[in-house]
């Protein structure tokens, strides 16, 4: 229960602090609407003892009218405060949804090896969207709700102390073991959640591999993993249904009780005068008001709980450290990289991917790196980059280290072109420029790249947009318009990174490509290739052996004196132009 009110106090702070005084007036709406309302038994006990027992005719069309009024005026002042006030939930949610998503987006990629996409999609969907259920309809009946039980209770106290302390009496009883069922409904609650999140990342995987689905006919294994999944989800949420509908009933057959009491001991009261038939009505009507209130809040409970589990799973998320941003602003390179006895190791692996790696590149170089498959080549470029941080050692640019620099300004000025290129779901234009707005560049490299053939082939041009999967575009199409992207954002003091970019490309579009990156005028060149006439155009290689430098020189140095570049090179004859 600590736990819960501190996210709930701290959750308060986060997000409605800064609507402080619209919450502030709709108190105020909401107290004026509790306070008409309930107003209305008062009339109910003067209609009963002034007009229809003593049969006075006078006042009756005055009284009926007065009730009449007061539900008028509850019922407009009620519809504004619900207005505004399911108006101020969709701000609070939209800060929530918004925050997250950019959280994640901040998180270094450590997180997100761990954290699957639809474990954060379930997150900022289906947990904030309970969130928004609880602001919706929870919350604005629990501010009217208690503004009707203070209200009621002191008009009850006015009519009889003793009918009151009677009802009192169930309610302690009611909230006694209203308490239990709260800690086993948060604890089923935060158990639907989780299962959800699993279900939505199996969904997401499933779809986002539907060819290897396909080819491997496993569709009725994917059908039977889900159909499982879902089975255990719903005995799970009919379980928290159980649990809030008993907390429901439980707290209407107490409120029967208690207004059988009230009848039992408020009936004896008016045989032996000591109370009115009019006051009697009164405080039934607002015995019977205070059944809704007290229900309304029995099953706030259960949202809360539901709700307290969802903020517990997002401040997970906002708990998690972001990358390191940064203070100093990177505006090129001027003179050299270095590594310095740089190590590093991925999560979750028993070995060092990188041990002791030291190396200098100076501006002005084309340097290649070549390596078996697991020697660390991409693993560089990942911490030059600053997608990964290194455990041990240090990485400088121009004599200051690499982690000083702001993120922005780092990956502003070191382009990588990768291996695997991702193409978003908008149009084609706006997947090369991203955020850049530099048409005239597009219509430079448009001619060497080829890019026309591809424009053919879409029905509005650079305006087409990209499939989700990118499915009307070949492999080497994703590959240039990927290219492209890059070399748009390379300057002259820029660091340029291609991880075998041209992978998916035939040896003529290679040759074509090859050539644009050789026209570019960029501070330093780092080459991931195995093609040989590469290899042989660079000022020099650096090979890497499980995660070792074991050589760095020219071609022909390296064919020489490099155990490791012999038999790479060596192999060049089983494929064409390459080396391994």
């Amino acid at each position: 229960m600590k736990k819960s009110a501190h996210l709930i106090c701290r959750f308060f702070d986060d997000f409605i602090k800064k609507y402080l005084l619209l919450n502030i007036g709709f108190l105020l709406l909401a107290a004026i609407e509790s306070v008409l309302q309930n107003t209305v038994p008062q009339f109910t006990e003067k209609l009963v003892d002034d007009v229809l027992i003593h049969k006075n005719s006078t006042i009756f069309i005055q009284t009926i009218l007065s009730m009449f009024l007061l539900y008028f005026f509850s019922t407009c002042i009620g519809y504004i405060y619900s207005i505004r006030c399911n108006a101020l939930s969709e701000k609070i949610v939209k800060d929530i949804r918004q925050r997250v998503f950019q959280h994640i987006m901040n998180l270094d990629l450590q997180y997100h090896e761990k954290v699957s996409v639809g474990e954060n999609v379930s997150r900022i969907d289906n947990d904030i969207n309970i969130l928004q259920n609880l602001f919706e309809s929870a919350f604005l009946d629990f501010v009217i709700n208690m503004f009707d039980f203070v209200f009621i209770t002191f008009m009850m106290l006015r009519i009889s102390a003793p009918l009151t302390g009677l009802s009192f009496v169930l309610i302690v009883v009611y909230i006694v073991i209203g308490n239990k069922l709260i800690v086993l409904m948060k604890t089923n609650s935060k158990k639907v959640l989780e299962m959800n999140s699993d279900v939505v990342s199996k969904m997401t995987d499933f779809m986002n591999k539907i060819v290897t689905v396909k080819l491997f006919v496993m569709e009725r294994l994917v059908n039977n993993t889900f159909a499982t999944l879902q089975q255990n989800l719903m005995k799970r949420r009919i379980n928290v249904a159980k649990i809030q509908i008993i907390n429901i009933e439980m707290a209407t057959l107490i409120f029967r009780i208690a207004e059988i009491l009230v009848w039992l001991l408020g009936g004896w009261m008016v045989i032996k005068h000591n109370m009115t038939l009019g006051a009697l009505t009164a405080f039934m009507v607002y015995q019977n008001s205070y059944v809704s209130p007290i229900i309304t809040l029995s099953h706030l409970t259960g949202e809360v709980s539901c709700a307290s589990a969802a903020l517990e799973r997002i401040y997970q998320i906002l708990d998690s450290k972001t990358e390191s941003l940064g203070t100093f602003e990177y505006k090129g390179l001027q003179n050299k990289i270095q590594l310095k006895n740089v190590c590093f190791q991925y999560a979750g692996n028993s070995s060092d991917t990188l041990s002791n790696i030291s190396i200098e590149l100076h501006k002005g170089e084309t340097v290649a790196f070549v390596g078996e498959n697991g020697s660390g080549k991409s693993s560089i470029m990942n911490l030059l980059t600053r997608l990964y941080k290194e455990q041990k050692g240090s990485i400088l640019i121009d004599g200051v280290d690499l982690n000083l620099y702001t993120l922005e300004s780092i990956r502003k000025h070191i382009t990588i072109v990768p291996q695997q290129i991702n193409l978003f779901s908008m149009s084609l234009r706006e997947n090369m420029l991203l955020d850049n707005n530099q048409q005239e560049c597009i219509d430079t490299f448009e001619e060497e790249l080829h890019i026309k053939k591809i424009l053919e082939k879409l029905p509005n041009g650079y305006d087409s947009r990209i499939g989700e999967r990118e499915n009307n575009l070949s492999g080497g199409e994703k590959q240039k318009i990927g290219i492209l992207r890059s070399v748009l954002r390379v300057s002259q003091e820029d660091v340029l990174i291609l991880d075998e970019p041209t992978s998916a490309l035939d040896t003529q579009q290679k040759e074509i490509i090859m050539s644009v990156f050789e026209k570019l005028n960029c501070a330093l060149k780092i080459i991931i290739t195995h093609n040989y006439n590469e290899l042989v155009k660079s000022d020099r290689i650096i090979v890497l052996n499980q995660g070792e430098v074991v050589g760095d020189g020219k071609h022909e140095e390296l064919i020489a004196n490099c155990i490791h570049y012999q038999v790479l090179f060596c192999r060049k004859k089983e494929g064409e132009n390459r080396i391994v």
